[in-house]
This record gives structure tokens, sequence and C-alpha cells, in this order.
């Protein structure tokens, strides 16, 4: 197996794995096939797979009430394929692969793979493998995750540009900190981290997939409930402080993380919505240098000065980035400017059309 950031992760729950599996004694690799278990119930198809994509499978913090969705089905298939074992002890065996990967809070970030652009010639396919595991029972594919519910049309898929994305955070009223996110980034430096590290409890938000189905007595969700990060942070710049307690000097890290809301019931009352909205922006610190506590540097190797910058436009409710290409898709300019490039750029259409005009009426009446 390659020294990958996934085989690294799943090392540990493969070994324990080999030790507890109904595996054949004369099985020629066992510790190969345990992998493909893992790969097969993470929905990252295989070891090959994952690597040769570049799947984002993460470890998630341990004290959040939603975790990663498993494939049982395909896991179990799997298993019975790769083992020669009976339904019954395929599905049984299947169960404590999930369960050993779901205690190591592993799994596949499947709110990345749906936002970023790095999966988009991927990401259909992709997004189909995993519908093939998703339980379809009495017509209907039951989903646990937002991305497997907009995968399999239970509910829409919101907009997901940069631009709608920022237009949602700038909204926001917040009670979580002083002043909404426009106000926080018109008086600090603050940056963009793009799909930061899940298992960070801190950005962890950014990477939520949860979805909450109610079936109604018609047979038809009618209630249906998402929750979904938007795959950012905006970080301001730190400030330092001191430790009432110790006198110790530390930086503090201000973390804002958004995310989609979806409701079934908030989509019926607005019809010209498609059903997403904002939820609470969270607010969240790292106190660099405090003992014990999380570093950011172990996460962010470069820096917060290595992200790009991110600036807002009070005039016109505006969020943008100045580094072109930073992030793609990401506006590089406030809407006020926008408007007026586009009223420049109609003024001297308007100017030449005039000028063009003019001088054929002189030609014309030189012509006489």
């Amino acid at each position: 197996m390659s020294k990958s950031p996934t085989s690294r992760l799943l090392k540990p729950v493969i070994a324990k794995l080999v030790t507890i599996l109904p595996i054949p004694e004369d099985h020629k690799d066992p510790l190969a096939s345990t992998a493909q278990f893992c790969h097969a119930a993470l929905g990252s198809i295989s070891p090959e797979k994952a690597g040769e994509h570049k799947l984002p499978i993460e470890k998630y913090p341990p004290y959040f009430d939603w975790c990663p969705e498993y494939d049982f089905i395909s896991t179990s298939r799997r298993i019975s394929r790769l083992l020669g074992l009976p339904q019954q002890q395929s599905d049984d065996a299947a169960q404590l692969v999930i369960s050993e990967l779901g205690s190591n809070r592993i799994g596949l970030n499947k709110a990345q793979l749906f936002l970023d652009p790095t999966f988009e010639n991927i990401r259909d396919a992709h997004l189909g493998f995993l519908l093939k595991g998703l339980p379809f029972e009495e017509g209907r594919y039951k989903p646990t995750t937002a991305t497997m519910a907009i995968a399999s049309k239970v509910i829409p898929k919101p907009d997901t540009s940069w631009a709608s994305r920022l237009g949602l955070m700038s909204k926001q009223p917040s009670t979580h900190f002083n002043g909404n996110v426009l106000e926080i980034v018109a008086r600090s430096k603050c940056y963009v981290w793009s799909f930061p590290p899940a298992k960070l409890s801190e950005t962890t938000t950014a990477s939520m997939d949860i979805f909450d189905g109610w079936v109604g007595s018609g047979g038809e969700y009618d209630r249906n409930r998402a929750s979904l990060g938007m795959g950012f942070v905006i970080i301001a710049e730190p400030w330092g402080s001191k430790d009432p307690a110790t006198g110790k000097a530390h930086d503090q890290y201000n973390f804002y993380v958004p995310h989609w809301l979806y409701d079934e019931r908030y989509a019926k009352l607005r019809p010209d919505s498609d059903g997403w909205r904002v939820g609470n922006i969270l607010d969240k610190s790292i106190y660099e240098g405090w003992p014990n506590g999380t570093k950011l540097k172990w996460h962010l190797h470069g820096g917060i000065r290595s992200l790009p910058q991110i600036k807002s436009c009070l005039k016109c409710s505006s969020l943008y980035i100045e580094r072109a290409n930073a992030l793609p898709g990401m506006p590089v300019t406030c809407k006020c400017h926008v408007a007026a490039m586009v009223a420049a750029k109609a003024a001297a259409s308007t100017a030449y059309d005039m000028g063009y005009r003019a001088g054929l009426n002189a030609s014309d009446g030189s012509a006489i």
C-alpha cells in the first residue's frame, strides 16, 4: 500500500479489522482486501481510485452530532466477492467495517467532492457510483447526507457559485460577533481558506453534510431539512493578547464559518426560492500559544498570508478578493466597480457609435 495520507489514516483501522473479520486462513492478501472493504464503505470505490483522484478522505472531530455516511450495500457485496462468504456473514462483516470507520470518525468529505472544482470531471460519475449504494425502498432513496439527497434529487441543488455563497454570507446578520461579516472584513485584514480540514473543530462546519427527511402520509418526503457546509471559512488577521491566568501572550485567530440550511416548509412559503438559505455564521477562535491548544500552523503550513485576502464594499454589500485566479470563480471586484465598468463601456460604445455616424454623415455630405 502507498504511503498516502489516506493510507496512513486507514492503517490502524485496517490493522484492527484484519484481526476481527472472518477472513479465510488461505486468503492471499488480507491487508489489501481489507483496504478494499474500507474504500467500499467510504464510497471512495477503491484504494487505486482514491489515490488517482485524490479524494478527500478525512478524520472528523469526535464530539459533533453528525458523522460521515457509509455504503453498507457495496461493502457487503465486496466482502462476499473477495472472501466468498454467504450473505449473512458478509452483512455482519460489513457492519464491522462500518463500525470501525465510524468509531474512528473517518469519512469521505462529500461536501468538498460536491463543491471543489478540482473534482468537476469526476463528480457526476462518482456521485452516480454512490447512488448505487444508497438504500432504495418503496420507490425512493433514503439518504442521510445533504449531498446524497441532492444527488438523488430528493431536494434541489443550491447555487454553489462563489458569488451566491458570498452574497448569502454578506446578508446574514449575526448576534455572535461584533457586526456582520461585511463590517468585520471592512475593518480587519481577513483571508479566505477554501476547504479547510474537517478534523479541525474550528473549521469542520465548512464540511457539514446532514439530511433529515420526514415521510408524510402520502409516502413522500414533506419535511425535508438539510445542512451543508459552504466549503470555506473567513479568518481575521490575529491580534495579540494575554492569558489572564498565566500572563502569557498569544495570538487570537477568529474564524467565521457559513453553511447552508434547507427547509421544505421554507421553500413552500417562498415559491421564488430554491429553499436554501444561509444558517448562523459560526464564530470560532484559535488561541495560538495557549498550552495544549490548537496550533494553526499544524493545519495551515504557509500561514494565513498564504491565503487570498478578502475585501468588502459596504456600499454595494459585496465580498471579493483582489488576487485573480487565487480561487477560480471568486469575484475579484465589487458590484459598484462592475457597474461602473459596464457603464463606462456602454458610454464608450455610445460615443463610438455617435462618432462613427457623424463621420458617415460628413462623408455623405461631402459627396453631394
